[in-house]
This record gives structure tokens, sequence and C-alpha cells, in this order.
């Protein structure tokens, strides 16, 4: 039995040979040391996802609204190193639309803020049943949330993104993992 079991499945498929193949791409253009891999992300994702999807919904809601409060504590250097990121875009010559998607100001971070709070009071989607029915064998058959593990976000030049795709992965108990483009540095 593999220790990556239930990813064996998917190594063996024709998914897996394509995801080799994103794999190389994105390694060619990543830097060698940071050890970036599809594999090595699947393998330490493993730990994390099973710890989170046991997490109880109070405590995933507590960490939302600590994140909200430390994003707020720390505004002041979250907007300056926004800063060094645009003016690094700019010299770069990204167009003005990606500079405007990558700029932060005060009024975009609170949104930030207000949308983990909003996340973090939403009902805890793990454990719900949709669906729920009795066969005629007698034998009762439901369907339940239950967290996906591993989510891959790839996108660029938006800061916010990558608090409001953690905290749903937070409340959804999933593990989130994310590939920036080259042109996003961001401090967020």
């Amino acid at each position: 039995r593999s220790t990556l079991f239930p990813y064996t499945t998917l190594f063996r498929s024709r998914k897996w040979r394509y995801l080799q193949r994103v794999n190389a791409e994105l390694s060619a253009s990543q830097d060698p040391s940071e050890g970036f891999s599809v594999e090595a992300l699947a393998r330490r994702a493993k730990t994390a996802a099973r710890a989170l999807a046991k997490a109880p919904s109070a405590h995933k809601d507590a960490v939302l609204l600590r994140i909200g409060v430390g994003l707020e504590a720390k505004s002041a250097e979250i907007l300056a190193a926004n800063i060094e990121d645009v003016a690094a875009a700019v010299a770069a010559g990204l167009s003005p639309a990606m500079v405007d998607r990558l700029r932060l100001d005060e009024k975009r971070l609170a949104d930030v803020v207000a949308s983990v709070r909003q996340v973090a009071h939403l009902n805890d989607p793990v454990g719900a049943v949709e669906q729920r029915r009795r066969l005629p064998n007698g034998l009762d058959v439901a369907r339940m949330r239950v967290p996906i593990g591993l989510i891959g976000i790839v996108y660029e030049s938006r800061p916010n993104v990558t608090i409001d795709a953690a905290a749903l992965c937070i409340k959804s108990g999933d593990r989130k993992s994310t590939r920036l483009n080259s042109s996003h540095e961001s401090h967020l």
C-alpha cells in the first residue's frame, strides 16, 4: 500500500501523466532550491489535509477571525509592501490593468478583512447532509459534504486572492496550494 494512498489511483492514471507534464513546465520556471513539485505538494498536503478536515467548526472560525485581526494589525506593513510590489510591476512593464489588480489600498484591504469575517460566519459545510434516502432493502444512504483535500490555485497579480482562497479552504476543511506567476511578489 502506497504512503500516498488515496493518491495512488491518481498516480497510475492519464491525469497523473498530465500533472507530471504540468509539473515539469512549472518546475522549469521555479527556483530548484525551493523544491516545488506536484508530488512534493501532495505529500506535504496529505498530513495537513487530515488535520484540517477534522478541525471543529469553532476552531476554524476562530482561526479565520484571527486572520482578520492580524490583517488589520499589519495593514501598514502590508500596504507598504504592496507599494513595493506595484513599483516593481510598473518597472517590469506590466499592463495598467495588471498593475491595478495588484494594487492594494486601505479600502481593498478592508474588503479582504470583511470577506474573511463573512466566511467565518458562514455555516460549516463539512459534515452537512444534503440528501438522505432509504433503499428498498432498508439501507439508509446519505450524501454528506466532505473536504476535497488539496485545492490547487494558480493566479496572478491579485494579492486578495491569497487571503480569499485561504479563508474558503480553511472553512471547508481543505488544504490549499497556490502557484503565483512570475510577476507576482505579493507580501500578503
